[in-house]
């Protein structure tokens, strides 16, 4: 086998190891909660909400579709990452991330605000309310609890 065979070959046993030794879905990347958002769609979660088109290095990655409407919108593993990447909040209408992070960072943003523009966050309906005049609302779509509830209902949560 040549090296760079062997080195993928590698990496695949590495990564199989990796998840076969979870006991619980643990997206470590974007692209994984796009796959645990599909996950989610097959074990029957509602809304259905389909990534349509994905573009990890943009700023508006995901086009995103939820009832015959398409939307702009951010994949993050956690909510504040959106944050932390500096991520502009105009041209999206949809946040998808797997958890939330953490919860100071987002008082600290509503005391702040971001990008010159006031911030609150209302995580109960899943909601982000911004905007400097006029008030925008951008949903949040956080994948990890209608995963980890349908796959143990169905006995499985997997990446497959």
């Amino acid at each position: 086998m040549n090296p760079k065979a062997k080195s993928q070959q590698n990496f695949i046993e590495d990564r199989v190891e990796q998840i076969t030794a979870r006991d619980h879905l643990e997206p470590s990347n974007k692209a994984e909660v796009v796959l645990a958002l599909d996950q989610s769609n097959r074990l029957g979660a509602k809304p259905t909400i389909t990534v349509k088109d994905f573009d990890p290095g943009g700023d508006a990655n995901p086009v995103i579709e939820r009832s015959g409407n398409r939307y702009g919108g951010s994949v993050h593993r956690q909510l504040t990452d959106h944050f932390t990447e500096d991520r502009p909040l105009e041209s999206i209408s949809k946040i998808i991330c797997w958890s939330i992070g953490d919860r100071d960072k987002l008082r600290q943003l509503e005391r702040r605000g971001y990008h010159n523009e006031r911030v609150s966050f209302d995580l109960e309906n899943n909601r982000i309310e911004c905007g400097a005049g006029s008030t925008r609302v951008i949903h949040v779509i956080q994948v990890a609890p209608p995963v980890q509830q349908l796959g143990q209902e169905a006995g499985q949560v997997t990446l497959d």
